[in-house]
């Protein structure tokens, strides 16, 4: 291809080694971008969200609710289990989210709002059989104005909350800042769309500091400022990226790319260590070896025989896995579930007499300086990033 230069994409522990040697043989290496894999640093986020969580009694509302169990909810909550982790959160959000919705329309009287709610469902129909786009213009004018008072109470909702409750405002601010970071990576590899990807590092970064992920406090600066000097050092690779060519999409699906190094453990890894492998079959150097050269060749037989069988017959429209019947209906039991179970010893929306931050199970007061520290912690980690910024990371 001729290429002058390209990206290479590494977990954090091998783009540490990368980078150092990257730095003493400048000359050499100067033409590799060195990506940080965004699988490993979804994991150390739904860490970070754990960690915020862990004091509040999550954990315990996911094990009583059995929806994990008292060992795999440890990998939920630390990350280590990336699809259990990953759901967990999106369960937890979602509960969340209904209960403040609740309270907000206790507050405010439902009925208020059908009128609102009836027009949208009408603008979903005509969305699906309506064509002339006119008539669709129209009736969105008119529902933005609704739509528009709507957010006004509700955002004065939020903000009387949160002067004053500290459990309002704890849980606003996982549902304001921490999950949309998660959701927003994990788009940005779904949809190949790499400034919310940046957007999303961004947000990260104060996360990493503010719960003492140190190796990620080290390196995921210096990889976002990588990122932002991209379209002058490497204009080449920062276009094809902008083109989403930096994820990798192994089927038609829609919204179904992965980043490069859950690729590597999708395709190679997941293959090494599974039936056929060689991982845990012997130590023999030059098996291993072998097994390496011809393992892109088996994989190619493989592919041809399922679609000789018809097996890989997915177009771009057919949904992602996630959103199948029978999942959507689990995880819609689960977030009632816990709505359910919170919402039973009080909505953490719903203003009391004492508005301390308490853990959601035993009703313990949280601590003074765990509590100022998990409500402050984007401001905390702002400030630590700008710190390390300003004395550690020079140009």
């Amino acid at each position: 291809m001729n290429l002058k230069e390209g990206p290479l994409w590494c977990d954090e522990g091998v783009y540490r080694i990368a980078k150092e040697f990257q730095s003493l043989k400048s000359k050499e290496f100067d033409n590799i971008f060195l990506g940080l894999g965004g699988f490993h640093m979804e994991k150390v986020i739904i860490a970070c969200i754990g960690q915020y969580l862990g004091d509040i009694g999550i954990e315990n509302v996911l094990v009583e609710n059995e929806i994990f169990g008292p060992i795999s909810v440890k990998g939920v909550m630390n990350g280590s289990n990336y699809i259990r982790g990953k759901r967990g959160m999106y369960l937890i959000c979602e509960a969340i989210f209904r209960l403040q919705l609740d309270q907000f329309f206790k507050n405010n009287e439902y009925i208020k709002y059908k009128t609102l709610f009836e027009e949208i469902s009408k603008f979903q129909s005509l969305l699906i059989e309506e064509t002339a786009s006119t008539h669709l213009l129209e009736y969105w004018n008119k529902l933005k104005n609704l739509l528009s008072q709507f957010q006004e109470k509700y955002e004065k909702f939020i903000d009387d909350g949160c002067k004053k409750s500290e459990t309002f405002l704890f849980w606003n601010n996982f549902l304001k800042y921490l999950m949309p970071v998660l959701r927003d990576l994990t788009h940005s590899h779904r949809v190949g769309d790499w400034n919310l990807h940046l957007s999303s590092v961004k947000r990260a970064l104060p996360l990493f500091f503010a719960f003492n992920h140190s190796n990620y406090s080290h390196w995921a600066p210096i990889y976002f400022e990588d990122c932002l000097n991209l379209p002058e050092r490497f204009p080449y690779i920062h276009d094809e990226f902008i083109k989403g060519r930096f994820i990798v999409n192994h089927t038609e699906k829609k919204s179904s790319g992965v980043p490069m190094d859950q690729a590597l453990e999708k395709e190679y890894n997941k293959v090494a260590k599974g039936h056929g492998g060689v991982i845990g079959v012997t130590r023999e150097k030059i098996v291993v070896a072998k097994w390496n050269l011809i393992k892109h060749e088996k994989m190619k037989y493989i592919q041809l025989l399922q679609d000789i069988c018809k097996c890989n017959e997915e177009g771009e429209y057919n949904l992602h896995h996630e959103f199948s019947d029978s999942i959507t209906k689990a995880d819609e039991e689960c977030v009632e579930q816990i709505k359910c179970y919170i919402n039973h010893r009080q909505n953490p929306f719903e203003l009391a007499d004492d508005n301390m931050l308490t853990n959601i199970v035993t009703g313990a007061a949280i601590d003074n300086g765990i509590k100022n520290h998990l409500i402050n912690c984007i401001k905390i980690g702002e400030d630590l990033y700008e710190e390390y910024k300003e004395t550690r990371m020079t140009t």
